[in-house]
């Protein structure tokens, strides 16, 4: 099927909706993946003996694990088709999220949430490339624009969900609900067709691809202030429950509106 014919396609549920549906479900879960236990960092500081650095470490370990590889993800979803690097990637952020759920030592959490950003990453980039693969020009900005707000919702309702945990239930009921999430989006893809491999995909290793965005500087400069803006909100994200709940003993009960603040700043970044 061509990009027109998928678009032209009408209905609630039709192809279009379902290719939205699912690259905004991976986008959501991602994301959430790190906002969800955020509310709970101190208590997973407490129950897993851990320093606070380190507890902040797993939100970072996280977003470095989700972005290194992302040319690897690409690669693979040319040269083997969507579904199998797809599947892959969602299959392994199901199982690393229930090894999360059931995780008592600090060091373990630490390696499981790299592995986990490692999955999330190529899950997200994939689903973009669905949505690039049938859409194209003003349709394809608009239908980018819908993910973003995907991803600026998991922000704020990230934390929300996690401060219900957080006051309810365990910190780790967050993970079940991600493994939860992932394997709504394994069977939302089954039900769609998605683009075999490409017979034109170029070889080439990830580094050698790395060298060469390195060297371009119109990619460089503004990956490098993305970058930095994305970093300055991570760490806002990190300290955020520790300077609320512990410097101004502010619970995190699920009214309150400060995991939406907290998450606010992503909209100051270019």
């Amino acid at each position: 099927m061509d990009n027109q014919d998928c678009i032209d396609q009408a209905g609630l549920w039709s192809l279009s909706a379902r290719i939205m549906t699912l690259a905004c479900l991976i986008v959501f879960m991602a994301q959430m993946a790190t906002t969800v236990y955020l509310p709970s960092l101190p208590v997973v500081m407490t129950d897993l003996a851990i320093t606070r650095l380190e507890a902040e470490l797993s939100i970072s370990l996280f977003v470095i694990g989700a972005a290194l590889p992302l040319l690897f993800w690409g690669a693979a979803a040319d040269r083997y088709g969507r579904r199998l690097p797809l599947a892959l990637s969602l299959l392994l952020f199901v199982g690393l999220s229930l090894l999360l759920a059931t995780t008592s030592q600090g060091p373990l959490l630490l390696i499981l949430r790299t592995l986990q950003g490692v999955a999330a990453g190529g899950a997200t980039i994939i689903a973009r490339i669905l949505v690039r693969d049938h859409w194209q020009g003003d349709e394809l900005a608009r239908r980018l624009s819908v993910l973003s707000i995907a991803f600026i919702t998991a922000l704020g309702g990230g934390q929300w969900i996690g401060g219900i945990i957080s006051r309810y239930a365990h910190w780790q009921l967050g993970f079940v609900l991600m493994a939860g999430v992932g394997v709504l989006a394994l069977a939302l893809m089954n039900s769609l067709p998605l683009q075999g491999p490409n017979p034109a995909a170029t070889g080439g290793g990830m580094w050698s691809r790395y060298t060469s965005l390195l060297r371009r500087p119109g990619f460089l400069w503004p990956a490098f202030a993305g970058g930095l803006g994305f970093a300055i909100t991570v760490t806002l994200q990190e300290v955020s429950p520790f300077v609320l709940q512990q410097g101004f003993g502010l619970e995190s009960p699920p009214s309150e509106p400060w995991g939406y603040s907290s998450g606010s700043p992503i909209l100051l970044v270019p």
